[in-house]
């Protein structure tokens, strides 16, 4: 048998590859050699919860930085081993290349409303679709901070969420603590899904997250394990249901000044 997993994080950068594994599990069918993901820093939805717009407002310093990083990726050649001759692997980079040429930062300021071009690679478009068992990290001190809420709430019954107080980092290296064993959670979840070995995985609350004590600031990146203690806790929550979201506009009431 073919055991298949995907655990697809890249560097710091973990939703680069957080996105990838959500995606394959929503584009994967229920007889998918795909078992599992394990999924960092990572949104369901492109357009609210990513680098590009926050409350429809577009993100200066994501934009810019990710349309420039993509450029300059897309532009990379692919490795040379990967080809049987120069020529062809000369033709495949020319092609990335013409392909790569197209600004990102025009394609989504030309995109400012959620539509299509959002829609896509988003998985709150039918949670359903991910039936895979989903381990999902959030950070309190990350950008991707609601998502990882609402994927408690919507992903199947097997997914486990642990939101802890981390930056965009590893949770067994990030500046902001407490860390966890991140290593070891992990192979217990691969152990778990890809061995049928019986690592009490099933039995983890639906949501852990980590609630903070008061502070003061220049505690909040202490290296002292006391200090760093005293900062919270990681409460459990065994069952966190989806009961429904309602969204209300406050505004202030417009009012006809022509007679004023």
């Amino acid at each position: 048998a073919v055991v298949c997993y995907s655990y697809l994080s890249s560097g710091i950068n973990a939703e680069y590859g957080g996105f990838n594994g959500l995606q394959m599990g929503y584009l994967e069918s229920e007889d998918s050699p795909l078992k599992t993901a394990i999924s960092l820093y990572s949104t369901d939805n492109r357009y609210t919860d990513d680098i590009h717009y926050e409350g429809g407002a577009p993100i200066g310093s994501g934009l810019l930085s990710w349309s420039g990083w993509m450029f300059a990726m897309n532009a990379i050649p692919p490795p040379p081993r990967l080809f049987s001759t120069k020529l062809e692997w000369f033709d495949v980079w020319r092609k990335r290349l013409e392909k790569s040429s197209k600004s990102y930062m025009s394609s989504w300021l030309h995109h400012q409303l959620p539509g299509a071009m959002w829609e896509q690679g988003s998985i709150d478009q039918d949670y359903s679709r991910v039936s895979m068992p989903v381990l999902v990290f959030g950070g309190l001190e990350d950008g991707y901070t609601t998502a990882a809420e609402r994927m408690a709430r919507k992903l199947n019954p097997k997914s486990k969420v642990i939101i802890g107080p981390w930056v965009h980092n590893w949770p067994d290296v990030s500046v902001t603590g407490p860390k966890i064993a991140y290593m070891e959670l992990c192979l217990k979840w691969f152990d778990h899904h890809l061995k049928d070995q019986d690592e009490g995985c099933s039995q983890w609350p639906r949501m852990q997250v980590f609630v903070r004590n008061s502070f003061k600031p220049e505690d909040l990146v202490s290296t002292d394990p006391g200090v760093v203690a005293e900062l919270g806790r990681f409460v459990a929550f065994p069952d966190w249901v989806d009961r429904g979201e309602r969204v209300q506009a406050l505004c202030q009431q417009s009012r006809d000044t022509s007679r004023d």
